[in-house]
């Protein structure tokens, strides 16, 4: 089977899928213009168009303490008197609540509401640029890369403010080189919920009481980390967040009059400690300000904002400190921070909240002049309705200024009206779909087949009421939407670790290990079937050894995980340990074993007997005869056939004759011909579903077994349906799979999508697979985010490696009656099981290109039903909530399976040509 044309094909209908996903996205997903210009401290900010040094003004604050508390959403921060049994997460924040009634001049609390997406990455982005995040930032959280707009960090920097960060590692890649001094702390095993935090603190207090910086920013990982490892509603939260009421409390202490204190967090969480979306549990956090002089007229008024975006602390920490706003800023000032006519009693100095309102426009206006410029992507109608706006509300300050008044209320309303309307312009330019790449984006993909689908008249009945069990069981392995609030996730999601009962914790275990038995079993017992397990390759030694290690690291790993960490105090070196060795050493044998697979393929035991060979010499002799005008390559490709003839007629004479006596027993004996091509991709499966299970929850074990038990399933219904047709005589000829199996298969990809705990939601992802045999984080980011893709894809993964099992299984399962049922009319017989498909070369190429191109197709509509839905609901409420990550899931899926169909096409290739060699020598050696 020559294989280079059949990859080819392969990887152009490939090609043509992602071409046009390309050029979708382009148009759908699009980036924003940033633009690359800077603020600085002589720029015109007046209404009668003079200059003046903005940062010779003497600011309102000359420090700010900066405590970033990751995952503080507001309902942490909130305190209930009358909830006398609070959750581990409620009431644990009384500092806010105490400060709040006995100083409410000197205090805020307010929601603080993020952009989505809510990833620390683009939050952090979002609230030092005062710009809103696109939806595709959010494949830089992996990644992070330098901040080049301006941004809040920067214009500290250029006026000479001393910025000392501590904390979460992300700062330190996102401002190289920008802070006074840094102590970075590595942020992404979030397992670890001390390390950060802890770090933080040996320096805060130290730093506070010293004179070597202007802005003290301090980031908290261990709210989050406890969010993702535990959620929410578990003890750890409890104590993370009393934590956390210490510190503000020591900080509120040690701050000096000149000081102003921001308690903030990035973004919020949901009920499973999870976040990335725009849920208002994951956009919901809170911000707390608080000063040691009084900076509010009294307790909080009507007047004052109900949430706070998270875009306008820029404009308003640039004002306080007295430092210009950066350029593509397009936040509000937070006006109850700025007094009403001019200064307050015991403060310094500072802009009245009309002056802040008005240079706030200023930049505003500005920002919006040099994008339109550069970008001309926003509305000319809109464009044209703020310039006038602007024109008007300029003309009315430089009246006001002109006639001495300091403040004036509709004036402020009207400035803040403007700001808000170019905010919202800005968001929904960003938003803005391009309708001519989108239609081209569409073009590749597949229109409807005009092939009809053979209907399948009778199926076993057993694996059909196994594929029904398989499929109710399934069920059980849910996760849950945020929109689902009565919906409860399956308690099989949540690693062993995290179970209380102990009770319980053992059952789980016990099941989880009972399904590694099982799936080996299942494995060994099937290769044995059909003689697979005699030879002495490497595939016969991996399913000998490497698979039952491999089970066994995978158990041991899982009683490992389990252990609490005070458990076994005694035994804590061990088992971290062996927490860090099991997990590696398994991928050890997983990448050992498929190797084996790759380099020795062929699992065919030959046995031959000299004392038959006279009656191997009587045989007809072959029919084709070879001549010097022929190459050895085509000699042998017409000299195979005749060796399966001889084989085959050599073992009815045998049966024919008496299996008892010595002379007619088979001159070659073959075990585990019949089945060369699938006992190999069967293991290969075996052991990849083996590696991907470890990046799972323990308990998702029984799902892998179900998803190991519906493929056997689907297969034979497929078999027995191939075999009756063939009997009732309606059996085409060829090796063509038909689309329902493959259909059937591809549906089942994306069930066990759902059935192992995931949806297409960024609140889903299964980050804890990035710690898997590395419980203390990564230095790069490629291999934890390609063990992330390998957990959420998994079932695609296996499904796709598995498909050519479609076009062998058929042949494989033909010797419980299809055989008897086909004679040959030219007197010969066909070679039995797998070995047709070797008698007929053209035909094995041509169906499993076939069977390829299909699933690729399948795959593919699935995509095509993602971009219409997305292109056509562009403009939906839910558009960034739904239709955006199921397109952005279904394009990563496709993807991956298109990768591992190809691994698995080559696996088949791999396995043809080690036959092809294994016949060649059975030539050489019965020629001699």
């Amino acid at each position: 089977m020559n294989g280079l044309p059949l990859l080819s094909l392969l990887l152009w209908v490939c090609a043509v899928y992602f071409v046009g996903l390309y050029v979708f996205v382009s148009g759908f997903l699009l980036v924003r213009l940033e633009v690359n210009r800077t603020s600085t401290c002589g720029d015109v900010l007046e209404p009668q168009g003079e200059s003046r040094d903005f940062c010779g003004v003497q600011p309102r604050f000359r420090r700010v303490v900066l405590l970033i508390v990751d995952a503080l959403k507001i309902d942490f921060a909130r305190f209930d008197h009358n909830n006398t049994q609070p959750r581990p997460f409620e009431n644990k924040l009384p500092v806010f609540e105490e400060t709040a009634s006995s100083r409410p001049s000197q205090c805020r609390l307010y929601p603080f509401r993020a952009d989505p997406p809510t990833t620390t990455m683009q939050r952090i982005k979002g609230f030092t640029t005062g710009s809103l995040p696109t939806f595709v930032d959010i494949g830089n959280n992996f990644a992070s890369s330098a901040i080049l707009e301006d941004n809040l960090i920067h214009q500290l920097g250029q006026v000479g403010k001393r910025v000392v960060f501590m904390g979460d590692d992300t700062w330190d890649s996102l401002f190289p080189r920008k802070f006074h001094r840094s102590l970075p702390f590595p942020s992404f095993n979030v397992k670890d919920l001390h390390t950060v935090d802890n770090g933080i603190l040996q320096h805060l207090y130290t730093t506070m009481v010293g004179d070597d910086w202007d802005v003290l920013i301090a980031h908290f990982l261990g709210v989050d980390h406890c969010g993702h490892r535990f959620g929410p509603d578990h003890p750890a939260m409890a104590e993370k967040l009393t934590q956390m009421d210490g510190v503000i409390r020591s900080v509120i202490d040690r701050l000096q009059n000149d000081t102003l204190l921001v308690v903030m967090g990035d973004h919020g969480m949901t009920d499973t400690g999870d976040h990335g979306g725009e849920s208002q549990k994951e956009t919901d956090a809170a911000i707390f300000l608080y000063s040691p002089f009084p900076i509010f007229p009294g307790p909080p008024s009507q007047r004052e904002p109900d949430v706070v975006p998270q875009t306008d602390l820029v404009p308003t920490l640039a004002l306080l400190l007295g430092v210009p706003i950066p350029y593509s800023s397009v936040g509000q000032v937070l006006l109850p921070l700025f007094p009403l006519h001019g200064h307050v009693q015991d403060a310094v100095g500072g802009l009245n909240q009309l002056e802040a309102l008005w240079i706030n426009t200023k930049q505003v206006n500005r920002f919006l002049e040099t994008y339109s410029v550069m970008a001309k992507d926003i509305a000319p109608e809109s464009l044209t309705r703020l310039k006038n706006q602007f024109a008007s509300l300029s003309s009315k300050y430089l009246t006001l200024v002109r006639e001495g008044h300091a403040s004036s209320s509709e004036l402020a309303v009207a400035l803040q009206a403007y700001l808000t309307s170019v905010r919202d312009t800005c968001r929904a330019t960003w938003a803005r779909f391009n309708p001519l790449k989108m239609p081209v984006g569409l073009l590749p993909s597949p229109a409807s087949s005009t092939s009809t689908v053979r209907k399948e008249t009778i199926t076993l009945f057993a694996s059909l009421a196994l594929l029904v069990g398989s499929l109710y069981l399934s069920l059980f392995f849910h996760g849950c939407r945020e929109e689902q609030g009565a919906c409860q996730p399956s308690p099989f999601l949540s690693s062993l670790s995290r179970v209380q009962d102990n009770q319980l914790k053992n059952i789980y275990y016990v099941l989880s290990v009972l399904s590694l038995v099982v799936w080996t079993h299942l494995l060994r017992r099937c290769l044995r079937h059909y003689g697979n397990l005699n030879s002495s390759g490497g595939t016969v030694f991996t399913a000998h050894w490497i698979l039952p290690l491999l089970s066994v690291c995978l158990g041991l790993h899982w009683a490992v995980s389990a252990s609490s960490e005070d458990s076994f105090r005694n035994l804590a070196e061990l088992i971290r340990l062996a927490q860090l060795a099991l997990p590696r050493a398994a991928f050890c044998l997983l990448g050992l074993g498929l190797a084996l697979i790759w380099l020795d393929p062929l699992t065919v035991f030959v046995k031959t007997r000299a004392a038959s060979l006279a009656k191997s010499l009587s045989l007809p002799p072959p029919r084709y005869r070879a001549s010097t005008g022929i190459s050895p390559q085509a000699e042998l490709h017409h000299l195979i056939p005749q060796i399966y003839q001889r084989m085959r007629r050599s073992l009815d004479d045998g049966e024919a004759s008496g299996s008892g006596e010595e002379d007619n027993r088979p001159a070659v004996e073959a075990y585990g011909l019949g089945t060369v091509y699938s006992a190999p991709l069967i293991l290969f499966c075996g052991l990849l579903g083996l590696g991907l299970l470890q990046l799972h929850p323990e308990g998702m074990a029984l799902s892998f077994l179900l998803l190991l038990l519906e493929m056997g399933a689907l297969l034979n219904i497929h078999a027995s349906s191939t075999t009756l047709c063939g009997l009732q005589g309606v059996y085409s000829g060829g090796f063509n799979v038909a689309w329902t199996p493959i259909v059937l298969w591809s549906l089942a990809a994306n069930q066990f999508f759902h059935a192992t705990g995931h949806l297409p939601t960024f609140s889903s992802i299964q980050w804890g697979a990035a710690f898997v045999g590395f419980p203390d984080g990564h230095t790069g980011t490629i291999l934890p985010a390609s063990l992330v893709t390998l957990n959420t894809f998994a079932s695609h993964i296996l499904f796709a490696v598995g498909c050519p099992l479609l076009l062998f299984w058929p042949l494989v399962c033909e010797v419980r009656g299809n055989r008897g049922g086909k004679a040959s009319q030219d007197g010969g017989e066909d070679a039995v099981m797998e070995m047709r498909l070797r008698e007929s070369p053209q035909l094995f190429t041509s169906a499993l290109l076939q069977l390829s191109v299909r699933y690729i197709l399948i795959q593919g509509a699935q995509v095509f039903a993602s971009v219409c839905g997305a292109a056509i609901l562009r403009r939906h409420l839910m558009v960034w909530k739904v239709f955006a990550p199921k397109l952005m899931f279904e394009a990563s899926g496709f993807l991956m399976s298109c990768m591992f169909l190809l691994l698995g096409v080559l696996l088949v290739l791999r396995v043809d040509l080690a036959v092809g060699r294994w016949f060649k020598r059975l030539i050489s050696d019965t020629s001699r």
